[in-house]
């Protein structure tokens, strides 16, 4: 049995990192050591389910959400996900009696309780005067080992700010999950420690504009193109502390969430829902509202939208209390709406490129009802869904204003060196399911059925030897014989 060490850099991008791996040389050190590669995230990419289904091994429906707000019953009410709702064994409950911490895991606020463990709880906490920590007692002490104030987040909610200073405080936030964490390293006997930082996200929103050329808001040259990979630095450099205090008998996993893109602009989905008929509205709302606070024609609609990316729900006769449509037919309403979202034009009439899920393959378990029956990721995400349900134009670009520059992407990043693990190179196959069973596995306890599997104990893809234009000339020759 390996101990276990897991370190969580929210966003984290496959594209970043690869480009910027000669800069990053404790990853690096992994990736030559193990295996890594990208990690396809659960649909959609949000971080509380994404982090959740990572640390469950389970789709979402065994937890019954799928973004920041959930459904805490069959009804239309819509309220903030918490440690509460989180309805199925977590790692630390599979590897018990693993002595265990947990800082800064979404979703982790109330603070976790676990057996002979610790646990720091996630950026969703609301206030310090709160207790933040599982046992409470230990929460002076934790936030006594790092800087003060301790910032249990890094948010812009309106205008501009000083971007020298936002960086600054970007890394103060991920400074202080590592300080916490090599802390609790040093002082406490553990198995499995598993930290996230955040702020690898948060300087994706906030500077993504500097980092590619391609966004709408880029202004070219700019002190600031550079800043992403000083927050990927610092973050590689606080990754090699805790190696050398993991020490070389110490199974490492460096993994992401979800990646991190330019933002090209939005759809407003219920503005479409409305203006086809699915959604109804008992009034129109004066200005900006999201569904949230919409009154809605419940009796009189079909589907509404909301969440991530582009979330739909379908208004399901004796499943919701004033339900619509019949049961047998959800799934080919949800091919109805993915047919009509297919015909949306972009700002300059091109067709916007569009993936659909339907959420009967996505989601299996006993709360897959609470799940959408429908997801939609607009140009890979790049265009992302607004719930707003007020009137206005169905696809806006991005403006010229505004904070956020990111969104999430699909692939995450993921590298694993350490005992028990070969130095396999890159694997292009693994699912952030899988993460949970690979890390009961590394720990020898009991891996149960799970939705993914072991990384280390798949097989690798067996490269092709075929090179550039040898497909030509072996489709002439056997054409004849086996291809036509």
């Amino acid at each position: 049995m390996s101990r276990v060490l897991v370190v969580g850099l929210d966003a984290l991008d496959p594209r970043l990192v690869t480009g910027w791996l000669p800069e990053l040389p404790n990853l690096r050190r992994l990736t030559e050591a193990g295996i890594s590669g990208p990690l396809r995230s659960v649909v959609q990419p949000v971080t509380p389910a994404a982090w959740t289904a990572m640390v469950t091994g389970r789709n979402q429906g065994h937890f019954g959400f799928t973004d920041f707000l959930y459904r805490p019953s069959a009804d239309y009410r819509l309220d903030l996900v918490h440690s509460g709702a989180v309805r199925c064994p977590r790692l630390w409950d599979l590897a018990a009696p693993a002595r265990s911490a947990a800082v800064g895991v979404p979703v982790g606020y109330p603070p976790v309780a676990i057996p002979g463990g610790v646990s720091l709880s996630c950026f969703m906490a609301p206030s310090l005067d709160r207790p933040i920590t599982s046992p409470p007692e230990l929460q002076a002490e934790l936030l006594a080992a790092t800087s003060r104030p301790y910032l249990l987040d890094v948010a812009v909610e309106a205008g501009e700010r000083d971007r020298d200073e936002l960086a600054a405080e970007l890394i103060e936030l991920d400074r202080q999950r590592f300080d916490i964490a090599l802390h609790l390293m040093r002082t406490r006997a553990w198995e499995l420690l598993f930290l996230v930082c955040l702020g690898t996200d948060r300087v994706g929103h906030y500077f993504m504009r500097y980092q590619d050329p391609a966004h709408r808001r880029h202004p070219g040259p700019d002190r600031h193109g550079e800043t992403m990979l000083r927050h990927y630095r610092y973050c590689d450099e606080r990754l090699g502390h805790l190696l050398e205090a993991a020490g070389p008998d110490t199974a490492v996993l460096v993994v992401s969430d979800h990646g991190m893109q330019r933002l090209d602009g939005r759809v407003f989905l219920n503005r479409w829902l409305i203006e086809r008929g699915y959604l109804r509205l008992a009034e129109q709302p004066p200005g900006p509202l999201g569904i949230r606070a919409a009154r809605v024609d419940w009796a009189a609609t079909r589907a509404w939208a909301g969440g991530y990316g582009g979330q739909v729900h379908v208004n399901v006769r004796g499943r919701e209390p004033a339900g619509t449509v019949p049961e047998e037919r959800v799934d080919e309403l949800c091919r109805e709406i993915a047919d009509g979202l297919r015909e949306l034009r972009g700002p300059d009439g091109e067709r916007l490129p569009l993936e659909t899920f339907l959420g009967s393959h996505l989601f299996d378990g006993p709360h897959a009802a609470r799940c959408p029956d429908l997801c939609v990721q607009f140009d890979d995400l790049r265009w992302l869904a607004s719930d707003r349900v007020d009137a206005g134009p169905v696809v806006e670009p991005l403006g010229a204003e505004g904070i956020d520059d990111g969104s999430h992407a699909p692939l995450g990043w993921f590298a694993m060196a350490g005992p028990g693990i070969p130095a396999a190179g890159r694997y292009d196959a693994v699912h952030l399911l899988d993460v949970a069973p690979t890390i009961l596995d590394l720990l020898g306890a009991p891996v149960p059925e799970l939705d993914g599997q072991p990384v280390h104990r798949a097989e690798p893809a067996v490269a092709s030897p075929y090179e550039e234009g040898d497909a030509a000339v072996l489709t002439n020759r056997l054409q004849k014989l086996y291809l036509e």
